[in-house]
């Protein structure tokens, strides 16, 4: 029988999304660069209906940018996301071509806009596929958002892509940590945390732990450790995984980790309690073992706890 309780097993749901905000068309006044007469002039605005543009004779290249533009932001608003994004991409192209540094930024941002609402759109809905590619043409045009990485994570998981999930997460937690973003770090190290502290838990909750199931528990322990810092449940499992094992030491001092880290009720406190108290209990030290037990003695692991109270301590 598993040391665990039907309640210490956690429910596999999705961190809550952060919907961000955006405008579709964002005004483009004042992004170009001061130029000569010979130069290149382009002014995109907010509305659609672009004014004259003074051009030299053979301006075709910032006409082919002011059409290829306006068709992208009036595709997003109309939500093609196909010809938004390939219309966006080539007024891109024009806009290096024409060395048009800032035009080319500010058309890259509306398109880095586009993709994260319509990417968070598609996680409401469950359209899953859609937001992965989403996310992914946001982080080819902006690889210093963090959140990007953690939406493709999100979406993987939804498509049962693990490992894959995984690796966006853990890119969020890099991109994260280096740009500051500290909201989306939070957010990927909850995820990362919960997505191996479940696989910790599927592993132990056997009625008769195996071995392999042990090993399994601590593999997935331990590379949570090498993206995050464990918590709490994460060193309830531990100590769980280790007490199979018979490593009743170390499941003891994992389970006291877990406790000093541990701000819930008693109720839920009442778990490590009872780790420490099976183990006091396997190493012959009763009187302890039966003080950890009063401890243990609250919600899901009353019966269990008054069962040694009852027959071992009395």
């Amino acid at each position: 029988m598993s040391i665990l309780s039907n309640e210490s097993l956690p429910t596999t749901v999705f961190v809550q999304q952060i919907l961000l905000s955006m405008r579709t068309s964002v005004p483009f006044s004042g992004m170009l660069r001061s130029a000569g007469a010979s130069c290149l002039a382009l002014a995109l605005l907010l509305s659609f209906s672009l004014p004259a543009l003074a051009q030299s004779e053979g301006d075709d290249l910032t006409q082919q940018l002011q059409r290829a533009y306006e068709q992208g932001m009036q595709a997003g608003q109309q939500g093609n996301h196909e010809t938004a994004y390939a219309s966006l991409e080539e007024a891109i192209s024009l806009a290096e071509e024409a060395e048009q540094n800032r035009a080319r930024r500010q058309i890259a941002d509306n398109l880095v806009r586009m993709a994260k609402n319509w990417g968070n759109n598609a996680l409401e809905d469950e359209r899953n596929e859609d937001a992965l590619m989403h996310f992914e043409k946001g982080a080819n045009y902006d690889p210093e958002d963090a959140y990007f990485f953690y939406g493709m994570g999100l979406a993987e998981l939804r498509l049962e892509n693990e490992e894959a999930a995984m690796e966006h997460m853990q890119e969020a937690l890099r991109v994260g940590e280096d740009t500051g973003n500290q909201r989306v770090v939070g957010l990927a190290t909850e995820r990362v945390r919960d997505e191996y502290i479940f696989r910790a838990s599927q592993a132990l909750s056997a009625d008769n732990v195996t071995s392999a199931n042990i090993e399994d528990a601590l593999e997935a322990l331990d590379t949570l450790e090498e993206f995050v810092d464990p918590n709490d449940r994460s060193y309830f499992y531990r100590a769980v995984a280790l007490f199979e094992r018979g490593d009743y030491d170390d499941a003891i001092a994992n389970a006291r980790q877990g406790l000093d880290l541990h701000t819930g009720s008693r109720s839920d406190a009442a778990r490590f309690h009872f780790v420490i108290a099976e183990s006091l209990f396997q190493m012959g030290n009763t009187e302890e073992a039966c003080a950890a037990f009063e401890d243990a003695a609250f919600g899901d692991y009353r019966a269990r706890a008054e069962h040694y109270l009852e027959n071992e301590c009395s």
